[in-house]
């Protein structure tokens, strides 16, 4: 990539981040899929994200995908982007994403994380820098069935139960999340 498509790049990222609500710019965060499976001492996210351009022409911008980093959860030890080039940078893998006009385009992404507490946070709040909300997100959130007191900041639509695992499902349409989605758990020896 030239210098050049680099900073043109640059501009049309800093142009979507500064776009009013009102005014949100050409590119729509329109749906995504999540899995996101916890175990102690890891996490594992499994995402595919959909994207729509009103634009009459392609866009090109550099997305930002983020992990959280604290205490608890440190660097990811896997990242895997299939079919693209990106960099690992401070929280987040970067990448160059093209849209074509008027039309769809997707990634699919998926990390794996340590953890260091009896927490897991998956961000959903930085949806909130598109300057709408996501038409629909749903999400599937599984830990093991002898987890103790595994527990969900959100609201489960339906709950499935099996001899090793715990399954959290849920969709949320207009999702314009005010927090992460989090999974705590008692850190009493199981």
């Amino acid at each position: 990539m030239t210098t050049t498509t680099r900073l043109a790049a640059g501009l049309i990222l800093l142009a979507l981040a500064a776009c009013r609500r009102e005014a949100a710019g050409p590119i729509h965060f329109a749906r995504e899929e999540i899995d996101i499976t916890v175990r102690p001492g890891a996490v594992e996210v499994l995402g595919t994200y959909h994207f729509t351009c009103s634009a009459e022409e392609t866009v090109a911008a550099i997305i930002s995908y983020p992990f959280p980093l604290d205490s608890v959860h440190g660097y990811p030890d896997s990242v895997v982007l299939p079919g693209r080039r990106f960099e690992l940078a401070d929280s987040a893998a970067r990448f160059v994403m093209r849209f074509p006009p008027r039309g769809e385009a997707s990634f699919t992404a998926w990390y794996r994380q340590p953890l260091s507490g009896s927490e897991a946070r998956y961000i959903v709040t930085s949806t909130r820098q598109w300057r709408r909300p996501i038409d629909r997100a749903q999400f599937r959130v599984t830990v093991p069935a002898d987890l103790p007191g595994a527990t969900l900041n959100y609201r489960p639509d339906s709950t499935r139960r099996t001899d090793s695992t715990l399954t959290w499902f849920f969709t949320r349409l207009r999702f314009y999340p005010s927090e992460d989605v989090i999974v705590r758990w008692s850190d009493r020896a199981r």
